[in-house]
């Protein structure tokens, strides 16, 4: 609680942002396909996260849980689908 109080109103937001998305894959993994998306699951992608913003890479994740929440945090900050970044891997 401390460090979220002192980040900048960005961060902030990038956190709520992340979060409400997580949330929806979460429960959208769950209804469509039963399928239950854990905390390893977010700390993979998330991993994935900034390398593949810095780079505009998009890497294929092996796991497809994985993958798909890493290409729906890159589609809700940027506008834009992960394949229009640059190279995907």
């Amino acid at each position: 609680m401390t460090r979220n109080q002192s980040a900048g109103h960005s961060a902030k937001r990038l956190s709520t942002l992340l979060a409400e998305s997580t949330l929806q894959y979460r429960d959208q993994m769950y209804t469509e396909k039963g399928i239950i998306v854990t905390v390893e699951d977010v700390r993979r992608a998330l991993d994935w996260l900034l390398p593949a913003l810095s780079t505009g890479n998009v890497p294929q994740l092996r796991n497809e849980i994985q993958d798909g929440l890493l290409r729906k945090w890159i589609r809700e900050l940027t506008g834009a689908d992960s394949g229009s970044l640059a190279n995907e891997n």
